[in-house]
Order: structure tokens, then sequence, then C-alpha cells
């Protein structure tokens, strides 16, 4: 059972005062929910987002924010998803981007999670509605956050898909749109995707989380596939590492003495060629739970 959030900072007279500046009936907010996800699937700035967005329905998360002017206020905010790099959420008010903020969110089985970090962008939507992008100083752990990990643009989609793979993937791509696909298309076999478009950090990622498998893709930032790979190597992952390449690209040879490669495999274009393709590399993570 997830602890009872409390804000860092008390009053002169005990706790400081959170305040729902929202104030919307579940079925306005589900409105707007509607209607800014629909905006949102022909947004051009979606298009070029890396961090993977999940739908975040949370019901106690505090924004904890420094105006301008020195003072700090809480708010009881309406999240609308979130990823490792940020949260956007529904706001009554406005708030100056650029203000440094936290968010404060409840863990599964563990204490609130406190994530520093800024505002980034605030838009009007109507009334005294804003939506507000959130950036976080450093990448955020979901695991304790999302009880299931449902893709910005699932909501209102039914049940979930009983997952047929299961484990954590890091995909290493320079390409935002590429990153999107393949993540949307492992996220629907039912797998926990991260993407990096930069080879040192995806290094970075790497020496600091257990991944069941990782990609590389073509042309990461700061090194060829080849080489990340055997920097990845060094840095002691001893799991599944592919190397991935378009239709028509040369494909590094896999079974070369010095490779770093586990395989080196086409992109996959369909959740069924990924399915066939990954199974045999994720024999542990793939076996349902009991």
């Amino acid at each position: 059972m997830s602890k009872a959030i409390q804000v860092s900072s008390r009053g002169p007279g005990g706790p400081e005062v959170i305040t729902d500046a929202l104030r919307l009936s579940a079925k306005q907010f589900e409105d707007l929910l509607a209607q800014l996800d629909e905006a949102s699937r022909s947004s051009a700035a979606a298009a070029g987002r890396v961090a993977e967005r999940f739908i975040f329905e949370a019901r106690e998360v505090i924004l904890e924010v420094k105006h301008p002017g020195g003072s700090v206020a809480h708010f009881l905010i309406r999240p609308r998803n979130i990823s490792e790099a940020g949260i956007g959420f529904l706001h009554g008010g406005f708030l100056y981007p650029q203000s440094r903020c936290a968010i404060v969110m409840a863990r599964r089985g563990g204490d609130p999670l406190r994530a520093e970090g800024e505002i980034a962008w605030v838009r009007h939507v109507t009334g005294r509605v804003h939506e507000v992008g959130v950036r976080f100083d450093h990448p955020v752990d979901l695991d304790g956050i999302l009880a299931e990990r449902r893709m910005v643009g699932e909501r209102n989609r039914g049940e979930a898909v009983e997952p047929r793979l299961r484990g954590r993937v890091l995909y290493v791509e320079r390409s935002p749109q590429e990153c999107k696909h393949l993540a949307s298309l492992l996220h629907g076999l039912g797998l926990r995707v991260e993407s990096e478009s930069s080879a040192v950090k995806a290094v970075g990622w790497v020496t600091r989380k257990a991944y069941d498998l990782v990609l590389i893709g073509e042309a990461a930032e700061g090194a060829g596939a080849m080489e990340l790979g055997r920097h990845i190597r060094e840095s002691g992952y001893m799991g599944s590492l592919i190397a991935l390449r378009g239709k028509d690209a040369a494909l590094p040879d896999a079974e070369a003495v010095d490779s770093p490669f586990t395989a080196c495999l086409e992109k996959m274009k369909t959740e069924a060629q990924a399915l066939e393709a990954l199974a045999p590399y994720l024999a542990e993570a793939a076996r349902a739970d009991p």
C-alpha cells in the first residue's frame, strides 16, 4: 500500500495548504482529455518526442512550485501523462515557464516519490484550465508509479491486450520517428521500453538499470553500432545485445570473433515480426506470470 503524500514545507500554523485550482467534475475532465488526446495525435511536437509517454491517471499528485516572487505554493493537479523525462497535467491557473518546481507522487509499496524539475511550457486550454508540462531534472523510474503501462493514444480503447512478452528493453536510435515506431510495437507486446539517442547516455543507462535486451539501431549519436556495442559489453552488460538495420542496409557480422552482438536483425515493421524476431532472446522474460 502506498504511503500518504505530505508536502516538504510547513507554514506558520502547520502543513502548507494544498489547493485544487482545477475544480472539474470527472466528466468534464474526461471530455477535456479526449479533446487533448485527439489534438496530440496530429501534433508535430509529439512526433519529435523520444521518451515514451504513458497514460497517468493518479488522483493524488501534488505540484510544489516556486513563484517568481519567491513564494511557494502547493496544488493538487490532474495528470495526463508521464515519461521518465517529465509529466503533463491540467491545472486551474497560469504558471510561469522555467519556474522551479517538484512533483510528488505516490509509489506502490514505498514512500512517495519527489521529482524536482522546472515548468517547461504552459498552454491555455479553456476558461481557467491550462495544460502544463514539467521537465524533470533527472530521469524517473516509473516502475513503482504506474500500475500498468499504456502509451498515450491507448486511452478509451478498452481493456489492455494480454502481454505476450515480458521484460525491460533499451532501444538506442538517433531517429525519434524510428524510436517511436519500434517502441510502440514492443509496448504492444507487453515490454517496457526506454529509448535513447546518445551513445554515451546509453552506456550510462546500462550501468544503472537491469535490461533484458538492448537494441542498437542506426547512427546513434556519438558512436557507430559496433563501437557502441563494445562499450556496452565493457560496461558489464551480459544480456542479449542486438543490432537492427533497415531493409537495404548492411548488417554487422554477429558471428565475427570480436562482435559484441548476440544477433543482427532487420528492423521490424509489425508486432508479429517483432514477436517472432525477439521472443528467442527474451526466453526468461517471456514466461507469463503465474
